[in-house]
């Protein structure tokens, strides 16, 4: 089984990006809201959740090092997902790996209950109840349409991409492992999968 120490560090990083004020394409078939602030902002979560690198791009504004790592939250995001699937038709939903990863978050109906104090161009998210005061994100109209400034993430969210993008890898290729028969069972699968969880969540 998966040490616990592994998956304690997974769910803090992961916790880092379902703790970003939420930005996806409104629908894939339709062109993302971005005529307000929350519009924005619950395009920037569908995003994340649905591991879209295109649609986190095309709702932020910053440097590219920055979106770059906005993006691979958003693949590390995608990845859980394909490997929660790959588990649960592998080896039935009430297995031990399924169990360890995080319940997929509704980042969209979060992103609906975020209010935001608007001043020109430059709109920023009001906390909720129990919230950081410092965890707001600020949101600025470019040509008519409001984006998120990436920088308002925060250095410290921003520095764990790396670290999300490693061990999005190692599910993503624990999920096509599964998904190909390479285990039998699913303690045979975490008992692989444990050397390499602890090497991707080194700093």
């Amino acid at each position: 089984m998966i040490r616990s120490i592994s998956l304690r560090a997974f769910i803090a990083v992961v916790a880092c990006a379902a703790a970003i004020p939420t930005l996806v394409r409104a629908d894939e078939k339709k062109e993302a809201d971005l005529s307000t602030p929350k519009g924005a902002a619950v395009a920037f979560a569908k995003a994340i959740q649905n591991g879209d690198k295109e649609g986190v791009r095309a709702v932020c504004i910053g440097k590219d090092e920055e979106i770059k790592a906005v993006e691979s939250m958003a693949s590390a995001m995608g990845a859980i997902k394909k490997f929660r699937t790959a588990c649960n038709d592998k080896f039935g939903t009430d297995n031990i790996l399924t169990k360890s990863f995080p319940a997929d978050q509704d980042l969209a109906a979060e992103a609906e209950k975020t209010e935001f104090k608007v001043d020109g161009d430059t709109a920023t998210s009001v906390p909720k109840p129990g919230e950081d005061a410092k965890d707001k994100a600020t949101m600025k109209k470019v040509d008519g349409k409001w984006k998120l400034d990436v920088a308002s993430i925060g250095k410290d969210k921003l520095a764990q991409a790396g670290q999300m993008a490693k061990i999005g890898k190692v599910l993503e290729d624990f999920a096509a492992e599964i998904t190909a028969g390479k285990y039998k069972t699913v303690e045979e699968a975490a008992v692989a999968m444990g050397p390499k969880m602890q090497e991707a969540i080194k700093p």
